[in-house]
């Protein structure tokens, strides 16, 4: 589970499916990657669109893959 990705996404008081639509994914796609379930690791193309949909530092979004 990618906790920093749910929490981010709820301090933005962002859906789910409002999330996919910024990042122009399905929304049950994006659940997957929010569980950790598909794009794990992730791959940096999904971590630029999802960092500028919430909006964080691309960087910031590849390290909390990493660590």
């Amino acid at each position: 589970m990618r906790e920093w990705l749910k929490q981010r996404r709820t301090e933005q008081h962002l859906t789910g499916a409002e999330l996919a639509q910024k990042v122009g994914i399905s929304e049950s796609y994006y659940f997957l990657i929010e569980s950790g379930k598909r794009q794990n690791p992730m791959m940096v193309d999904m971590a630029v669109k999802i960092a500028t949909a919430l909006p964080l530092d691309p960087m910031q979004v590849i390290r909390w893959e990493i660590s």
